[in-house]
């Protein structure tokens, strides 16, 4: 699933190595910016056929570690880790603050094809039957991951969920669901949500879920294509042992409901399990993450 790679060059351990690779125009294409201020860094860049780097603060290693646990464990087409996780090396902060440059990356394969929320709007009716088919088994397969504890892939406590903040990230596994939900009603109480809102939110939230393995950010920034084609699953950061309703929550992320991927996700889940979870769970992600970055 992956494109042709060429290995000619050296992985960058310094910034000025690292600029010496962006510099040349010809093969190096930026494919997402991580907006600073009035300026902007590269996130995402491509420096060879097949090469994609992945820039980010201090704590790519977790990233890393999430997809080559998924890849290991899943039949399913995930990028390879072609360089670990490292911090660029810089000279002094002044260089570092000029660099223009996030502190830190990993290299990976790339996949072939482009990202679903591209041309979900361009697809024919049997490519989305085509494509909510090819989705339903990856779900499968990834529900089939189990683990007696709520946490990470590591073993330990949750490293990121999408919207909470790392310095309120739990500071153990949970053994139950009953024990995950009571996480967030702490966080939600603490940071004085309405005490009405929070029981609304918790009322929704069952605490007799099973336990499963979770890509949770299965977007269609985050699932690749080739016309009817799914090539690859990308962007693992979020990934976890989680409750079995996490998942369908997640993708029916408000932002991201088009009227492509509704119907998408009508073909996935045709009996809409955890119809009630997942307003729930996306206006509590979507108010935490508010209050935390806003």
């Amino acid at each position: 699933m992956s494109c042709s790679i060429d290995y000619h060059f050296k992985f960058p351990s310094s910034f000025v190595e690292m600029r010496e690779l962006l510099k040349d125009s010809s093969s190096v294409t930026i494919i997402q910016f991580d907006a600073i201020g009035c300026g902007a860094r590269p996130r995402v860049v491509r420096v060879r056929p097949g090469v994609i780097l992945k820039f980010g603060d201090y704590f790519l290693e977790d990233e890393v570690t999430n997809t080559q646990y998924a890849r290991e464990n899943l039949d399913i087409p995930i990028p390879r880790v072609l360089q670990p996780a490292q911090k660029l090396r810089f000279d002094d902060d002044s260089e570092l603050a000029t660099s223009g440059l996030l502190p830190a990356y990993y290299a990976m394969e790339e996949i072939r094809g482009v990202s679903l929320d591209t041309v979900i709007d361009k697809l024919s009716p049997d490519d989305k039957r085509s494509i909510a088919s090819q989705l339903k088994m990856i779900l499968r397969d990834m529900g089939a991951l189990k683990s007696d504890k709520l946490g990470s892939v590591h073993g330990g406590p949750y490293r990121s969920i999408r919207g909470i903040a790392e310095w309120v990230l739990p500071k153990e596994t949970f053994s139950t669901v009953a024990e995950f939900r009571d996480y967030f009603r702490r966080l939600l109480t603490e940071y004085n949500f309405p005490l009405a809102h929070i029981d609304k939110i918790m009322s929704a939230i069952p605490t007799d879920s099973s336990i499963r393995f979770t890509h949770g950010d299965l977007l269609p920034k985050n699932i690749m294509v080739e016309g009817s084609k799914l090539t690859g699953i990308i962007d693992w950061t979020y990934c976890g042992f989680f409750p079995a309703f996490w998942e369908y929550a997640r993708m029916y992320d408000p932002d991201w409901l088009s009227e492509g991927w509704l119907e998408i996700l009508g073909l996935v889940f045709p009996e809409k399990p955890c119809a009630d979870e997942a307003p729930a769970i996306s206006y509590m992600l979507n108010t935490l993450h508010r209050t935390f970055f806003a």
